[in-house]
């Protein structure tokens, strides 16, 4: 029982560690998510020219802070289909979205309540685009249907501790 303990003690010491030391600071900045009308092959090139145009126009007019003001979403949805060349109907919107934990570039990007620039084209039932205007993932990509169940958590601690105890 005294060698689980510590086995214990020093998986939660590792994790807490882990989560301090390396968590980049991007709680103070939106994300922007644009949805496909769908999954066909015209969709993903559409929600492709709106990402293009969306990245362009927050870069041009510095609108990182502004998001949230509906003159802004208004500007930037006329921009959109001015720009983009748009077969649906636009939809912008600046919601808090539960975003699962992710890694990359070996950074882990905490999973949580995000404020985020939504743009939906057409239905909104396609793959979505989604990145974080934080300077270091700007403009990255994090494309991706995954839904909480399909994730599965491990923790190597645990798993020795279940080994250890079937013995």
């Amino acid at each position: 029982m005294r060698q689980a303990g510590k086995i214990l003690l020093l998986g939660l010491f590792v994790f807490l560690a882990v989560r301090l030391i390396d968590k980049p600071k991007t709680d103070d900045y939106p994300r922007i998510r644009v949805i496909a009308a769908g999954d066909s092959a015209s969709d993903q090139a559409e929600k492709y020219r709106v990402v293009e145009v969306l990245l362009k126009i927050i870069d041009e007019n510095g609108f990182h802070e502004q998001l949230d003001e509906l003159s802004v979403q208004n500007r930037i949805k006329a921009q959109i289909a001015q720009n983009a060349a748009l077969n649906h109907e636009i939809n912008i919107s600046y919601q808090t979205i539960a975003y699962p934990a992710k890694t990359l570039n070996g950074k882990f990007i905490p999973g949580g309540n995000y404020e985020t620039l939504v743009v939906e084209l057409g239905e909104a039932e396609g793959k979505n685009w989604w990145s974080i205007l934080y300077p270091e993932y700007y403009g990255l990509s994090y494309e991706d249907r995954l839904s909480f169940e399909e994730i599965e958590l491990k923790s190597y601690v645990y798993e020795k501790w279940i080994k250890r105890k079937n013995k």
